[in-house]
């Protein structure tokens, strides 16, 4: 749990969940799974960009760095070094 809710920044928030991930300088990536709700979400993070696969059941609301996405399929954002959680 220390990698998701640590480097990735996952939060379960009222709007719904919420991302904000960062990486280690000696990883080269990570990955996980999330289920929520109906739905199942492998996440993969890597130096350079974060990538969000809806495995299966419907289009989730997520926030990643504060912007607002709909996951109906895959999602691939560039990774925010200098990203401040207390902003999101």
């Amino acid at each position: 749990m220390a990698i998701v809710y640590g480097f990735a920044g996952f939060r379960l928030k009222e709007c719904g969940i919420c991302f904000a991930p960062i990486t280690h300088s000696d990883w080269e990536a990570y990955r996980f799974k999330i289920k929520y709700e109906d739905s199942r979400i492998m996440i993969n993070v890597d130096q350079k960009e974060c990538e969000f696969i809806l495995e299966y059941g419907t289009p989730k609301r997520i926030m990643v760095y504060g912007s607002d996405y709909i996951l109906e399929n895959k999602i691939v954002i560039p990774i925010k070094d200098n990203y401040n959680k207390a902003e999101a």
